[in-house]
C-alpha cells in the first residue's frame, strides 16, 4: 500500500492516510466482551499425563535424519523453546551425532535458537564424552559465543562426573580454563560440602565471583553459619568478606532469624546495622511482629530507615492494616512519606474501600496524599465509577489534581473511552499533557480512529503535538509504520524526535531491513540520527553492510560517531576478532576513538591482559589516555600490582592522575589498606588528592574508623576538607552516632565546618530532629545559617506544618524567616 508521509499540521491528511491505512490492515479489537474470572470452581477438567513418570532415556531412539531437520528449521526460524519432547531427543543423542548437530547450527546466524541448542548440545556432549566436547568447542571461532561453548561442556560434566573432573582441574595451569572449570564445578561441590568449596575459592582467588560465592554461602548457612563466619573472617578482607557475612546472615535468618540476630548484635556497630537490616527482612517474612520490635534498637539513621521500610512493606504483603498502625505509632519523621502511600496501596488490592478510609485519617500532608491517590488508583482497576465519585470528595488543590492524574493513568490503560469524558478535568500543563498523551496512546491501540478523531479536535500547539508523538510511541510496538504516520504529522523538533527513536527501536526488533527503509524518509537532523543508531543496534550482527551503509550516510559529526561506536559495540559481542580488526582499519579520528572505547568494554571482560597490551602498544596517545581509564577499574580487581606498576609507567599528567584515581577505587573495595599504601607512596599532589577522595568514600562504608585515622596522618591541605567530608556523610548512614562523635573531636575550623555540613546533609534526608541537633556543630554563622536554609525547604516539603513551627523557633534573620516561609503558603 502506498502511503503518505508527508503529512502536516491541521491532521486532515493524517485521518485520510491513517483511516486508509487501518482500513486495510486493522480490525480493531471488540471491546464489549470481556474474557471471563476464571477460578478454580469452573476451570476445565485438567486432563491425565499421557505417559506418567516416562523416561527421557527412550528405548526407541529417535532418528538422526529426522533430528537433523528439525534441528535445521528450528535454526531457520531462529526461535526454540525447550519440551518434553525435545528432552527426550537430547538426552537420547549420542556423542557421534553432535558434530553433524553443531555443524547444522553454525550456517545459522546466533539468534535464540542457536545459542540455546548449543549449549544443550555440548552440555549432552560433555556427559559422554568431556574431552572431545571441549576440544571441539575450543577450536570455534575466538569470542563470546566459543566461551559459552566451553563453559556449557564443563557445566555438562560437572553435572555427570564432578569428582572425576575436580581432579582433572587441579592438575591444570592456571588461566581462563581453569577458572571456568571451577565455576561449573561449585554448585555441585557446594551442595556436598560447602568448606571444602569456600577454601577452592579461596585457593582460585575467586572471592570476587558473586554467582560462585552466593552458592557457597547459601549452602553452608544452612548447615554450619557460624563456622562459615569465622572462615570468611580468618580468610578475606574488605568487600568480600563484608559481602560474606551479609549472605550468611540473609541465609541464616531465613531458618532460625533468633540466633542470627543474636549474633549480629554482638558485632561492632559499623558492621551489626547493615547486617541487622539483612536479618530483619528474611525475619519479617515469618515474624513481622517480632522484626519490628528489633528495628526499634537500630541506632537512627539511614539504615535503620531502610530497615523499617523493609519490614513495613513485608508486614503489609501479610497484613496492611497492622503494617499501617506500626509505623503510625513510630516517632514523627522516622520514616518517610511515600511509605504510608506503599502500605496504603498493598491494603488497596484486597480493599480499596477500607484503603480510602484509612488514608483520609492520616494526617494531611504527602503521606496522605500518596495514601489516597493509591487507594483511588487501586480503586479504579474494579470499579472506576466509584473511583470518580471518591475523588469528587478531595477538597480542590494540588491533592485533587495529582489523585486525578493518578486515576485517568490507570482509566488510559484499562477503559480509554472512560478517562476521555474526564480528561478536560486536568488543569493545563505538562503533567495535564503527559496524561492525555498517555489516555489517547491507549485509546489508538484499541481503536486508531477514534485516536484521530479526538486529536483532530484539539488546538494546534504542545498538548497535540505531545498526544501525537504518544501515540505513535504506543503504536510502535504493534504496528510501527502506523506509527511512523503519526509521527510523521508532527512538526520537527522533540515531540517528532522522541517518537521516532521509539519506533526506530520497535521496528528494528520486527523487521530490520524494513527499519532501515523506513530511515531514508526521515529528515536529516537530530530524529534521525538518533533512529539510525537503534536500527544499528540490531542490525550489527545480521546485516553488517547495512548497518554500517545506514552509519556512514549520516553526516560527520557526534552523530556518527555515535553510529560507529554502537556498531563497534555489537560486533564486539559475538566476535571480538572480527571488531578489533574492523576497529584497526578505521581512518584516524573520533568516529575512531568511539569505536575503540566501545570495543574495549567487552574485551576487558574475556582478556584483560590482551585489552592492556593493545592499549600500550596500538593506541595513539590521545586514544590512550581515553582507553586506560575504561582498564583501570578492572586491572585493579584481577592484579593490583600490575595495575600499580602501569600507573607508575605513566608519564605525569591527567591521564595519570584519573587512572590513579579509578584503580584506588576499585582496590578500596577489597584491600582498603593496600589503597592506602600505595596512596602514601605518590609525590604528586594532585594524583595524591583524588586517590584519597576515592579511597576515604569507599572505606567509610566498611571501617570508617580506621579511615579517619589514616586521614589524621595525610598531609593537610585546602583539598583534604572535602575527604573529611565525604567521611563524615558515609559514616552517618551506618553508625551517625559514631559519625557526630568524630566530628566533635575535630579542631574548631572549615575541615570540621565541612564534615558536620555533610554529617547534617545526610541526616536530614530522614531524621530532620537529628540534623537539627547537630547544627551547632558548624562553626562558621554564614555556613550554619545556609544549612537552616536547606533543612527548612526540605522539611517543607515533607511535612509544612512542623517545618514552619521550627522556622519560627530559629535564630534565622527575620528576613530569611519571611522568605522561608513564603515559599509555601499553602503548608
Amino acid at each position: 500500500m502506498n502511503i503518505s508521509r508527508s503529512l502536516t499540521l491541521p491532521a486532515i491528511g493524517l485521518a485520510i492516510a491513517a483511516t486508509a491505512f487501518i482500513a486495510g490492515r486493522w480490525t480493531a479489537p471488540s471491546t464489549a466482551d470481556t474474557p471471563p474470572d476464571f477460578s478454580l470452581g469452573n476451570l476445565p477438567p485438567v486432563p491425565a499425563i499421557a505417559s506418567p513418570n516416562e523416561r527421557v532415556d527412550i528405548v526407541n531412539k529417535p532418528d538422526i535424519d529426522d533430528v537433523a531437520r528439525d534441528v535445521e528449521e528450528v535454526a531457520r526460524l531462529g526461535y526454540w523453546q525447550m519440551t518434553k519432547q525435545w528432552e527426550i531427543v537430547i538426552n537420547a543423542l549420542d556423542a557421534q551425532d553432535m558434530p553433524r548437530l553443531l555443524s547444522i547450527l553454525a550456517k545459522y546466524p546466533w539468534t535464540n535458537a542457536r545459542t540455546q541448542l548449543n549449549h544443550a548440545f555440548y552440555s549432552r556432549w560433555s556427559e559422554m564424552e568431556p574431552a572431545r566436547a571441549l576440544a571441539h568447542a575450543q577450536r570455534q571461532p575466538a569470542g563470546r559465543h566459543r566461551d559459552q561453548a566451553v563453559q556449557s561442556a564443563l557445566h555438562g560434566w560437572a553435572y555427570t562426573d564432578a569428582d572425576s573432573m575436580r581432579q582433572w582441574v587441579r592438575s591444570l595451569p592456571e588461566g581462563e580454563l581453569k577458572t571456568k572449570a571451577n565455576q561449573a564445578l561449585a554448585p555441585h561441590l557446594s551442595a556436598q560440602d560447602p568448606a571444602a568449596a569456600f577454601a577452592q575459592a579461596v585457593s582460585d582467588g575467586a572471592t570476587m565471583d558473586h554467582q560462585r560465592m552466593m552458592g557457597i554461602y547459601t549452602a553452608w548457612a544452612s548447615t554450619d553459619p557460624l563456622k562459615a563466619l569465622a572462615e570468611i573472617n580468618r580468610q578475606t578482607d574488605g568487600q568480600v568478606r563484608q559481602s560474606g557475612r551479609m549472605q550468611i546472615a540473609a541465609n541464616w535468618a531465613n531458618h532460625d532469624p533468633a540466633a542470627a540476630w543474636e549474633w549480629t548484635s554482638a558485632q561492632p556497630l559499623s558492621e551489626s546495622s547493615t547486617l541487622a537490616q539483612v536479618i530483619l527482612g528474611a525475619w519479617a517474612q515469618q515474624d513481622p511482629t517480632t522484626a519490628a520490635s528489633k528495628v526499634t534498637q537500630m541506632p537512627a539513621g539511614q539504615l535503620r530507615a531502610n530497615a523499617i521500610n523493609s519490614v513495613a512493606n513485608t508486614w503489609a504483603q501479610q497484613d496492611g492494616m497492622a503494617a499501617l498502625s506500626w509505623l503510625k505509632s513510630l516517632p514523627p519523621g522516622s520514616s518517610q512519606a511515600w511509605l504510608f502511600g506503599n502500605i496504603v496501596n498493598q491494603i488497596a488490592t484486597k480493599d480499596p474501600e477500607l484503603a480510602l478510609q484509612v488514608s483520609q485519617d492520616l494526617p494531611a500532608g504527602q503521606a496522605r496524599t500518596n495514601a489516597m491517590s493509591n487507594a483511588v488508583r487501586a480503586m479504579a482497576q474494579t470499579d472506576p465509577d466509584r473511583a470518580l465519585i471518591a475523588l469528587a470528595e478531595f477538597p480542590e488543590g494540588q491533592q485533587k489534581t495529582q489523585a486525578m492524574q493518578q486515576l485517568l493513568g490507570t482509566l488510559a490503560q484499562t477503559d480509554p473511552e472512560k478517562a476521555l469524558q474526564f480528561i478536560d478535568q486536568i488543569p493545563a500543563g505538562p503533567q495535564g499533557n503527559q496524561i492525555l498523551a498517555q489516555t489517547i496512546g491507549q485509546l489508538a491501540l484499541k481503536d486508531p480512529e477514534a485516536a484521530i478523531e479526538y486529536v483532530q479536535t484539539m488546538p494546534e500547539g504542545t498538548r497535540q503535538y505531545q498526544t501525537l508523538s504518544q501515540i505513535a510511541s504506543t503504536l510502535a510496538q504493534q504496528d510501527p509504520e502506523l506509527a511512523g504516520i503519526f509521527a510523521s504529522a508532527l512538526p520537527r523538533g522533540q515531540y517528532f524526535n522522541q517518537a521516532t527513536q521509539q519506533i526506530a527501536w520497535q521496528y528494528a526488533q520486527q523487521d530490520p531491513v524494513g527499519a532501515a527503509q523506513w530511515l531514508q524518509t526521515l529528515p536529516n537532523g537530530q530524529a534521525r540520527s538518533q533512529a539510525t543508531n537503534q536500527v544499528i543496534s540490531n542490525l550489527a550482527t545480521s546485516n553488517f553492510d547495512l548497518a554500517l551503509q545506514l552509519a556512514n550516510g549520516l553526516p560527520s559529526g557526534q552523530s556518527r560517531n555515535n553510529a560507529i561506536g554502537t556498531l563497534a559495540n555489537q560486533i564486539a559481542q559475538t566476535d571480538l576478532s572480527r571488531a578489533i580488526q574492523w576497529v584497526d582499519e578505521l581512518p584516524p579520528g573520533p568516529s575512531r576513538q568511539q569505536a575503540v572505547q566501545n570495543v574495549l568494554n567487552p574485551w576487558i571482560q574475556v582478556d584483560l591482559a590482551g585489552a592492556v597490551d593493545y592499549v600500550l602498544n596500538d593506541l595513539s596517545a590521545n586514544e590512550q589516555s581515553q582507553a586506560l581509564q575504561q582498564i583501570s577499574y578492572q586491572l585493579a580487581q584481577s592484579d593490583p600490582a600490575a595495575a600499580m606498576r602501569l600507573a607508575d609507567s605513566l608519564p605525569s599528567g591527567n591521564s595519570k592522575t584519573n587512572f590513579i584515581s579509578n584503580m584506588v577505587s576499585s582496590l578500596a573495595n577489597t584491600s582498603p589498606r593496600d589503597a592506602a599504601d600505595y596512596i602514601n607512596t605518590l609525590s604528586d599532589e594532585k594524583s595524591r588528592l583524588a586517590a584519597s577522595q576515592n579511597l576515604v568514600g569507599q572505606w567509610a562504608n566498611t571501617d570508617p574508623v580506621a579511615a579517619a585515622q589514616w586521614l589524621e596522618t595525610q598531609p593537610q591541605s585546602n583539598g583534604t576538607a572535602h575527604h573529611y567530608g565525604n567521611l563524615a556523610g558515609n559514616w552517618a548512614n551506618m553508625d551517625p552516632d559514631g559519625a557526630t562523635r568524630w566530628v566533635t573531636s575535630l579542631p574548631n575550623g572549615s575541615t570540621r565546618d565541612q564534615a558536620a555540613q555533610s554529617l547534617i546533609n545526610n541526616l536530614m534526608q530522614h531524621d530532620m530532629n537529628s540534623a537539627i541537633g547537630r547544627l551547632d556543630l558548624i562553626e562558621n554563622p554564614q555556613q550554619r545559617v545556609q544549612t537552616q536554609q536547606r533543612i527548612a525547604h526540605r522539611w517543607l516539603r515533607n511535612d509544612p506544618a512542623a517545618a514552619r513551627q521550627w522556622i519560627h523557633s530559629t535564630d534565622l534573620p527575620a528576613q530569611v524567616k519571611t522568605q522561608l516561609l513564603q515559599s509555601n503558603p499553602d503548608g
